[in-house]
């Protein structure tokens, strides 16, 4: 797919009467502001030449006056996902002031494709009298499950198909992040064009796509059999706006004689409808109560306009609505529809399909009642026999209700599905509950396997106490909520709401959901995913893993390799509390062992710090170990990078004036070393001669690193820590083998030794070094640098070579591809060496003076900082290239999630 190095901002937002001009104004400096700040910095580089261009055609808000229930559209182009989740706050004036009136609005973005560049988009878009369709399109679940990427590019060809029959040139199609895979922005003089074009999109069938043969395969729609899901259509829901440019609104330009029908809701305060007829007897077609008609709802009242169906109508209202403060005290808000007849042509179009009938399936919905949940049955009974409180048993219903509204929403259940393994270990959960519960009764007693993990040494009066399952219940309550909003936000039944959301302000829904399979697919190496309910969110700060779910950041969400730095660790963060309790005799025995030995040795360590680089942190031992395998395939080289660019970009490891915290760094190199020993590191990585990765880091270095150099290498070399080093590499072997197969008791008593993956199986570190590496003369393999086109290109074609049923080794090899590119695309992007940005401590911005060292650099209030311009256009191509992979690979991976787990 040919995504740009840009994305697409459109914020939707309602006028605040009176002020319109004053606040199209405001808005502009807001994305003004943000620009200059962006060239500011990239000016440091004396050879960053080019900035002015390159910024020329972003950040410049095209306005357009809508005809619905939002009043305005500022459509711009823009370099960085990061401002599309900024508070779309107006500001203006010298003192840079809020504005004062409270006006709602959504945010919708998402990656730029096909050939128009961000100037001949600002062209099109800019051209005065023009009409504007903004269409957001969701691809039919049933059709883009199991296809991804293949009925994408499908649907856009067929699009610009109607579009050229329509002679629609000025266009541009955005992947959206949202909750619709597609949005159209078209523009054209003549409103009835682009409606009939929307019209004509709206009926696009599966068997107008070229390659509907192989959509119709790997779909879920594959039983019916593709002879009967010809006619089934490739849009399950359209949401579109129509508007002018506001420019020629506003000056009066626009042909008022133009053929365009609408109807202004108007929302009157209590009492003052007699003064607002007065008011507007311009615009209106008579002057008595008969042009009106009271409606129940949110608006009170319909006026008829004096030209109904004529574009002069709705400009003079809006003229009035502008220049007439008496109107405006009497009028709370309006809403504008616009309505267009079919023609004799459509009509036809329309009689035709029906005509040609329907024989198969044109939804999913009668599939989907298997995932329905009875509450009753399911919860109720055992939560008042547990005693819990009306409150909480109310928020249990209420979640299986939301729950059970959204599986059965066509349009958005290919979101809710995410949470229903979740679901299910909760309703598990309550009913093992009741179950000691009544085993206690009876024989006063709690058996230990029936609460596996939950502290079995208490009594059983405490394990059923009823603030202990009520914490416990609203555990999964809040994951669930929080997952939910996630998924919920900005999507088809939001129009009347303003963002609610504290951590997102644009929706990442298929973005996020597309990531939720991949960790459930990841998470079978070491666990049975659905059986355990893990789902993937957003959360702000606070991005740790609990036992239920995976946490991330949205600016995260939106850089794909800070994703797949660290997936495997939240993961495994997940079975931290296991990896406690099944090496607890270990770490035990290695403690004691270790602080005599480290004692005699005269290390000058502190009892704390023992403790602090033992017992607390051999845990993450385990999980360095696995990812040393598992996410960087051995190459030390990677391993350390990423260790240090995460731990750096995390501000809770900071003081507020900027300091790394001492105790966080003696934690993470503590990590470093201990994995470098005893992996064996070579060269500049072994443990004797690693150097500091940043200059800002020297003094904790110098008085740390001898003095641990010691203790790491007592620890390695105890024989106890060798052979438990020995055991977690067969876990790794042992976790590559047992992916293989549907049913793991077929391989039990299989002793897995090295290379024996290659017996049968292609290891997923073989297929990285097929990838990713070259022999040099010596014939040694050596990582290479691909370059990001090569890399879409061959991976596009390997993910079409292996569509079909595959193992979860096959997808986890897909996935592990994509996340190794990402991680060794920023390794070389940085020249592999940590460069840390240095804030002003005072004002937290930027220092200009470091901004000359480099082009890359970590931020320590999260991400990258990039200082170049051409680097960051290539940053924001990489950007939107893997976030489509990321999608497409989701919804792929969603095949198996959707019915498989239900069925199992």
């Amino acid at each position: 797919m040919n995504h740009q190095e840009f994305g697409v901002h459109i914020a939707l937002t309602k006028y605040p009467l009176g002020e319109v001009n004053e606040y199209i104004k405001n808005i502009g400096e807001l994305y003004s502001n943000y620009k200059t700040n962006i060239a500011k910095y990239l000016g440091y580089k004396k050879d960053n030449e080019g900035v002015k261009s390159y910024l020329e055609p972003l950040y410049n808000p095209n306005v357009f006056h809508l005809f619905s229930h939002f009043d305005a559209a500022f459509i711009s182009i823009i370099d960085s996902y990061k401002f599309t989740q900024r508070v779309f706050e107006p500001r203006g004036g010298l003192k840079n002031q809020l504005f004062s009136k409270n006006v709602s609005y959504q945010i919708i973005s998402g990656s730029l494709i096909e050939g128009k560049s961000p100037t001949e988009v600002n062209d099109f878009l800019s051209k005065p009298k023009r009409y504007l369709n903004i269409v957001q399109l969701k691809i039919t679940n049933g059709l883009v499950i199991g296809n991804g990427d293949d009925i994408f590019k499908s649907s856009i060809k067929r699009i610009s198909e109607i579009l050229e029959k329509y002679k629609i040139e000025d266009h541009v199609l955005v992947d959206s992040f949202n909750w619709s895979e597609l949005v159209l922005i078209a523009s054209h003089e003549q409103s009835d064009i682009i409606t009939q074009a929307l019209l004509e999109i709206r009926r696009i069938k599966l068997k107008e796509l070229h390659n509907f043969e192989e959509v119709s395969e790997n779909s879920l729609y594959k039983k019916w059999g593709v002879e009967n899901i010809l006619e089934s259509h490739v849009f399950n829901d359209t949401h579109s706006y129509i508007g002018v440019d506001y420019n020629s609104l506003n000056s009066g330009v626009f042909n008022g004689d133009d053929d365009f029908e609408t109807q202004i809701e108007w929302q009157i305060k209590p009492g003052h409808f007699p003064f607002f007829l007065q008011e507007a007897k311009s615009f209106l077609s008579g002057e008595d109560f008969d042009v009106a008609r009271f409606t129940y709802g949110k608006t009170d009242f319909v006026v008829s306009e004096a030209t109904p169906g004529k574009f002069k109508s709705n400009q003079d209202a809006f003229r009035q609505i502008r220049t007439n403060e008496l109107l405006r005290n009497h009028v709370r808000k309006i809403k504008t529809k616009s309505s267009f007849k079919f023609g004799e042509q459509l009509m036809k179009a329309y009689s035709q399909d029906l005509s040609e009938g329907f024989s198969g399936p044109c939804s999913t919905e009668n599939e989907l009642e298997r995932y329905l949940v009875d509450a009753e049955k399911k919860t109720a009974k055992y939560l008042r026999a547990l005693n819990i409180s009306r409150n909480i048993r109310k928020k249990v219903r209420k979640i299986i209700y939301n729950f059970n509204q959204g599986i059965q929403d066509p349009v958005l259940y290919i979101y809710y599905i995410d949470l229903y393994t979740l679901l299910n270990k909760f309703i598990d959960i309550i009913e093992v509950k009741h179950e000691v519960f009544e085993t206690a009764i009876t024989s006063g007693k709690v058996d230990r396997v029936s609460l596996a993990g939950d502290e079995s040494s208490l009594d059983w009066q405490t394990h059923l106490k009823t603030k202990r399952v009520e914490d416990m219940i609203n555990s999964y309550v809040e994951v669930f909520e929080e997952a939910l909003q996630d998924r919920l936000l900005n999507n088809y039944n939001f129009e009347d709401l303003n963002e609610f959301s504290l951590d997102i302000n644009s929706a990442n829904t298929s973005i996020l959901s597309s990531y939720d399979a991949i960790v459930k697919i990841c998470a079978t190496c070491f666990r049975d995913s659905y059986d355990t309910g893990i789902v993937t969110r957003i959360n702000d700060i606070e991005t740790i893993s609990n036992s239920i779910s995976v946490n991330y950041n949205i600016d995260n969400i939106n850089c794909p390799p800070l994703v797949f730095a660290t997936l495997l660790k939240e993961i495994l963060n997940i079975d931290k509390k296991n990896f406690d309790q099944k090496n607890d005799i270990l770490f035990d025995k290695l403690y004691e062992k270790w602080k005599t030995l480290i004692s005699s040795d005269e290390s000058e360590l502190s009892e704390e710090e023992i403790r602090l680089m033992s017992y607390q942190r051999l845990d993450y031992f385990e999980i360095d170990f696995k990812k040393f395998y598992l996410t960087y395939f051995k190459r030390d080289d990677l391993f350390l990078f990423w260790h240090w660019g995460y731990a750096l970009q995390n501000t809770s490891s900071y003081s507020s004036v900027g300091n790394f915290d001492e105790v966080n760094f003696i934690r993470e190199l503590f990590r470093v070393m201990l994995i470098s020993e005893a992996l064996g590191f070579e060269g500049e990585h072994a443990l004797e001669n690693m150097k500091c990765p940043i200059p800002e880091l020297k003094s904790f270095w110098d008085r740390h690193f001898k003095r641990l150099c010691r203790v790491v290498k007592i620890l390695a070399n105890l024989e106890e820590f060798k052979l438990w080093v020995q055991s977690l590499e067969e876990q790794v072997y042992q976790i590559l083998y047992e992916i293989n197969f549907p049913k793991p008791d077929e391989a039990k008593g299989i002793k897995i030794k090295k290379g024996m993956l290659n017996l049968k199986y292609k290891s997923i570190r073989d297929v990285i070094l097929e990838w990713f590496y070259e022999e040099d003369t010596y014939g040694i393999k050596q990582p290479v640098d691909l370059p990001l086109e090569e890399f879409i290109n061959n991976y596009e074609s390997y993910l079409q070579d292996q569509k079909g049923e595959s193992s979860n080794l096959d997808k986890i090899q897909k996935i592990s591809i994509l996340s190794y590119f990402c991680l060794d695309f920023i390794y070389n992007k940085f020249e592999s060496k940590v460069k840390l940005l240095r804030r002003n401590y005072a004002t937290g911005k930027p220092i200009p003076h470091f901004l000359i060292e480099s082009s890359w650099y970590i931020d320590p209030m999260g991400g990258f900082f990039i200082n170049c311009h051409e680097e960051r256009k290539e940053f924001n191509h990489f950007n939107n290239c893997v976030l489509h992979l990321v999608w497409s690979l989701g919804v792929y991976l969603k095949k198996d999630q959707l019915f498989v787990q239900n069925e199992s």
